[in-house]
């Protein structure tokens, strides 16, 4: 990625790299800032491709995070900073990382902490900043939940990494005066995926003001490519206005209901459905833009860096150069392929006779909740360990902004107040993860 930056840095130094509300970052700022972050970013040892677990809220900072790291030849472990700090521990010790940066030092946790810098800017000529990693080189850890109740690490070069971003950006026709949206979170897949597709053209990235409608946020700064999930889009249309600029929403995450889709189209959005899981960089399938009269179910063909097909079973099994290297299990790496190279999938998918493929739903009990993906089983254990509770059983409702939420069926040993419950659960369980509580009588 600092290859990258200086590159474009190089081609054209006044070209906006970041845009926020208050301020944009150009090549050749960020480049000579980047540069101005390494010395206190020195990793705990000299050996190459340690594992450095980001925690930040800010996603301007994250970036330019991200960038040092991968200069100094390191794997970015971005994670959610909404986590506890119980759960943060967890991740931390489990991926092995080598060092984590924060705000402040976790308590109990010996794992060496790096404060969060200031990000202070350059003025001046080009630097050279070091970058000895190579396309084959780790790049990122990136957690994503499958049918185990805890998520997995998942590791990722930086050329599969590259591979989904050439294909996507063919896809959706962007190029280097366009500017995308960092609508997710860099701790996503889906929020790295969009920080590649930028470098890979030399595009801008805009930082939305988490206090401004996402629709303003674009039409305020011209963007013309935004990646968006069910819920998103929903806020979308309760606010919407024409966007001149606008050349493609990539939608994806969830199911898109129906409704959704012929007001996005009524609206005259740019709809793209997509298919992708983080396993695969982000998307392998990406629509053509949709029309009133398209197969609004279908996720489009795979790209030129992908195969599909369907088993008889009904899973979908990817072939991918953007599939990564493997699930972390402390050092050890682990992709479980089928004897033909096939990495199959829990989702359940169609083709259809274009080669085109809709997703019919998932093998596992996992669902998502506002692009979230929950877990029925982690929920129900930390549940089950609370004194007071005999049993928890977590199901997905139906909720008309987040597409599901995670409602749990609670019998207890004894009368015990919600709140009581809810306050334990926080200690442990992302927001989103917090189910609403049904209290049943025993049995």
């Amino acid at each position: 990625m600092a290859a990258s930056l200086r590159q474009w840095a190089e081609q054209k130094g006044d070209h906006p790299f970041i845009i926020c509300d208050n301020r944009e970052w150009t090549y050749s700022e960020s480049l000579n800032l980047l540069s101005s972050l390494l010395p206190p970013l020195t990793l705990p040892s000299s050996r190459p491709c340690q594992r450095i677990a980001i925690i930040c809220p800010d996603p301007v900072t994250q970036v330019f995070l991200i960038l040092s790291i991968h200069a100094l030849n390191g794997v970015v472990v971005p994670l959610n900073p909404k986590f506890p700090e119980a759960t943060l521990t967890h991740h931390i010790k489990t991926l092995s990382c080598s060092a984590y940066i924060s705000s402040h030092p976790i308590k109990q946790l010996k794992t060496p902490h790096l404060p969060i810098p200031e990000l202070k800017t350059k003025i001046g000529a080009l630097v050279r900043v070091p970058d000895s990693t190579h396309a084959q080189h780790p790049a990122s850890i990136i957690l994503s939940s499958g049918t185990s109740s805890q998520p997995k690490g998942i590791l990722h070069t930086h050329d599969q990494h590259q591979a989904n971003a050439r294909a996507c950006t063919k896809a959706l026709h962007f190029q280097g005066n366009h500017r995308w949206l960092l609508s997710l979170p860099l701790h996503h897949v889906s929020g790295m995926a969009i920080l590649y597709r930028v470098l890979e053209k030399g595009a801008s990235l805009v930082i939305k003001n988490p206090k401004s409608p996402i629709s303003r946020t674009c039409l305020k700064h011209q963007v013309s490519h935004v990646s968006l999930v069910s819920t998103q889009l929903r806020q979308w249309l309760e606010d919407p206005a024409p966007y001149p600029n606008l050349q493609a929403v990539m939608l994806g995450g969830s199911e898109i209901p129906n409704a959704l889709i012929q007001k996005a189209l009524q609206n005259k959005l740019p709809i793209h459905l997509s298919y992708g899981l983080t396993e695969t960089a982000s998307q392998v399938c990406i629509s053509k833009k949709i029309t009133q009269k398209s197969p609004i179910q279908s996720a489009g063909k795979p790209g030129p860096h992908a195969q599909i097909k369907v088993l008889k079973s009904g899973q979908i099994a990817i072939k991918s150069q953007s599939l990564c290297s493997g699930y972390i299990d402390q050092d050890l790496i682990k992709l479980p392929l089928s004897k033909d190279g096939w990495f199959i999938t829990q989702d359940i998918g169609q083709l259809n006779h274009k080669g085109e493929l809709s997703i019919k739903g998932r093998m596992d009990r996992a669902f998502l909740s506002g692009g979230e993906v929950i877990q029925p089983e982690k929920i129900e254990a930390r549940l089950c360990a609370h004194p007071a509770i005999s049993h928890a059983k977590v199901h997905p409702q139906k909720d008309p902004e987040f597409g599901n939420r995670p409602v749990a069926y609670i019998q207890t040993k004894a009368d015990i107040d919600p709140n009581t419950i809810k306050r334990y659960l926080k200690q442990y369980l992302a927001k989103f993860e917090c189910p609403e509580l049904i209290f049943e009588k025993s049995a």
